[in-house]
């Protein structure tokens, strides 16, 4: 599994939003689980028949959906930019490109 490169990003500020999953551990876990999809796939992960590939799927969803509520934490966002550029974006111009 690929390490967070960045240890400036680990800490969570106290108090702030974590968005659904409170255990940084696991988030990044997560994060990083995401980021070798990505590296060893040539995409990000998206709703399939694979089970691995599925929930990856849906953790990444569940990330944008907690970014576009503001619930995700600034921490958050930045591991999410610094570790899987464009997460965000790939999802918005798919969305924008089905409702054309």
């Amino acid at each position: 599994m690929t390490a967070i490169t960045d240890p400036s990003l680990v800490t969570e500020p106290v108090g702030r939003s974590n968005g659904f999953q409170l255990d940084q551990a696991r988030w990044l876990r997560q994060l990083a689980a995401t980021k070798e999809f990505r590296e060893e796939s040539g995409r990000l992960p998206r709703r399939s028949t694979d089970e691995h590939e599925r929930r990856l799927a849906l953790w990444l969803a569940t990330q944008r959906r907690e970014f576009a509520a503001t619930a995700l934490s600034e921490i958050r966002v930045a591991h999410l930019d610094s570790e899987l550029p464009g997460w965000n974006s790939a999802h918005l111009s798919r969305r924008r490109e089905a409702s054309r």
